[in-house]
């Protein structure tokens, strides 16, 4: 893609967008099929792909939107689905074993809760506020930062910390915690 048709996309130019989509999108399918072997999760995350370029059209740079990165962002999602998928199914197994339920009985999700709300509540005000905007109310980094006057890396890093401590100091409890962690909070 030339410097011109880079420049259209970040003034919003809604055919060129069109027409990366159209010239890129059933290949992208095809190659994330290949790797997540469901056809609807493939076309989600290439929708997916397309529309945070579209979000990012701004900051774009020709780099980001040649075929070679696409197929990148591609790959880089359908890891994310098959490792989740993973511990999908090591839930179920521990689930389906009774490790879990004896686990699960050992405390109860109040305390489990309250556990959480303590770390949490501990953290600096403006990490606590990032954490709360990021994870219940699904803003984006880039949203965040530009309701708080922050940089984007500043949202990450300060996320970053606070789920490094939350792993850590959760790290016994953390295969119930997805069970609770957003109906308690």
């Amino acid at each position: 893609m030339t410097t011109n048709l880079l420049l259209q996309l970040k003034k919003s130019d809604k055919v060129l967008f069109d027409a990366l989509f159209d010239k890129h999108y059933k290949s992208l399918c095809s190659y994330a099929y290949t790797l997540v072997r469901d056809y609807s999760v493939a076309e989600d995350l290439v929708q997916d792909l397309f529309v945070r370029i579209w979000h990012r059209r701004s900051e774009l740079k020709i780099a980001d939107i040649h075929g070679g990165y696409l197929f990148k962002a591609v790959y880089a999602k359908c890891l994310d689905v098959l490792k989740h998928d993973e511990v999908k199914k090591r839930y179920e197994q521990e689930l389906k074993s009774g490790t879990l339920l004896e686990f699960d009985e050992s405390i109860s999700q109040f305390e489990l809760s309250e556990k959480l709300k303590t770390i949490i509540e501990k953290l600096p005000v403006r990490r606590k506020e990032i954490f709360f905007m990021s994870k219940i109310h699904g803003m984006t980094y880039k949203e965040i930062a530009e309701e708080l006057d922050i940089s984007v890396n500043t949202v990450d890093t300060q996320l970053r910390r606070t789920l490094q401590l939350l792993r850590s100091e959760m790290k016994d409890y953390l295969p119930i915690l997805p069970l609770i962690f957003f109906e308690n909070i």
